[in-house]
């Protein structure tokens, strides 16, 4: 093992002359002779290295204009609907690599389209049971939202619904064999208004965004399931219809308007 003094020694008398490779300075040090870049001293790095994250989908489309090249290629991952993640990611890898030639792929921009509050209100409250009085309460705090029927209809429809579950219960036995059969059956009624004469809509539509930032509002319906329970209560859950069909349809909307400002096509593929 060399002494401190050996290692010494040869620090300074190793070639320490500066070389450079393709434009970019470097020296060769002791310690088994590594290569040092000495491209962070150079007034300004070869090639541009940025992952910048963008907010909004017009941030993104001037970043991609200001740096795009005829190597900028664009691809989009779509992910499930969930409120702790964004639906999709756009990125724009402008340096991408090419045929004939390769590339580090180290300057790309993205853009993250998350969920707006408003719609995943109304995603967390899916499936979840909730007697008259609650989802009545849910449905007030959230009337800006409902768009057909009107939410005071909506209201007093739900306020005022009773329910009652009839339960038919049948059983047969071959007196051959003696096997058995059985049948039951669940038929559940459910009157609105004071007289019963309300009509319960199976389903209402909303308008909230789709994503934080969007500006409008999109039309989703959702289906109502009123449940009779045993006791005679009423529980209520919804459920968004097709909402990954409409997510689907808007990001294609987002790919379409990002490709008519900068020309830039999107592939569903992920950048590595």
């Amino acid at each position: 093992m060399k002494t401190e003094t050996e290692a010494q020694h040869e620090a300074l008398t190793v070639d320490q002359e500066l070389r450079t490779l393709d434009g970019m300075p470097f020296l060769i040090l002791p310690d088994h002779y590594k290569t040092q870049t000495l491209e962070h001293l150079l007034p300004a790095p070869r090639a541009h290295k940025a992952s910048v994250s963008c907010q909004r989908v017009t941030s993104f489309i001037e970043m991609v204009k200001v740096f795009q090249t005829e190597a900028t290629r664009g691809f989009i991952e779509q992910r499930e609907v969930s409120s702790d993640m964004s639906f999709a990611r756009f990125t724009a890898v402008i340096d991408a690599r090419q045929p004939k030639a390769p590339s580090w792929q180290r300057h790309r921009y993205e853009f993250s389209p998350s969920p707006s509050k408003r719609l995943m209100t109304w995603v967390n409250a899916s499936n979840v049971g909730m007697n008259a009085r609650n989802y009545a309460l849910f449905i007030e705090r959230h009337r800006r939202d409902v768009v057909t029927p009107e939410s005071s209809d909506l209201l007093g429809i739900i306020r005022s619904i009773r329910g009652k579950a009839n339960v038919e219960f049948s059983e047969e036995i071959d007196e051959h064999t003696g096997a058995g059969s059985h049948a039951y059956a669940e038929s559940i009624t459910l009157h609105g208004g004071k007289d019963g004469d309300l009509e319960i809509p199976g389903s209402f539509e909303i308008g909230v965004p789709i994503y934080e930032n969007q500006g409008d509002d999109v039309g989703l319906r959702v289906i109502l399931r009123p449940h009779v329970e045993d006791n005679g209560k009423v529980l209520f859950t919804h459920e968004i219809d097709q909402l990954d069909a409409a997510v689907e349809v808007f990001m294609k909307q987002i790919a379409m308007k990002i490709f008519e400002e900068t020309g830039v096509s999107f592939l569903h593929a992920t950048a590595d």
